[in-house]
């Protein structure tokens, strides 16, 4: 029986919350240690689609791990999920250009 939507959603986001920020966060000390400049934004948001793709493919693999078809696919699966993580993040762009005062995080 396939598990519910709501379920897996909940799931990827718990492991998105879990495991992005300590992924992100060693990313960035691997950056740090390497003397990178932080004032580019393209590097670590390139790292945050990896990031996105491996949790994609990690809740994938929870969920659809019986199925041959889901193992066949799941790289393409995962960077699908990636890319409309990514495509949510629009919104939140345009949003971030009319709130007052800064937001680090959203």
């Amino acid at each position: 029986m396939p598990a519910a939507p709501v379920k897996i959603a909940a799931v990827r986001t718990l492991l998105g919350v879990v495991l992005g920020p300590a992924l992100l966060l060693g990313f960035a000390a691997v950056l740090a240690a390497k003397h990178w400049d932080a004032d580019a934004n393209v590097l670590p948001y390139l790292a945050l689609i990896g990031i996105r793709v491996l949790v994609w493919a990690l809740v994938i693999w929870i969920f659809l791990r019986p199925a041959a078809e889901s193992r066949r696919y799941l790289w393409a699966y995962a960077s699908a999920g990636a890319l409309w993580s990514c495509l949510l993040d629009i919104p939140a762009v345009f949003l971030l250009e009319i709130a007052p005062g800064r937001i680090p995080i959203c």
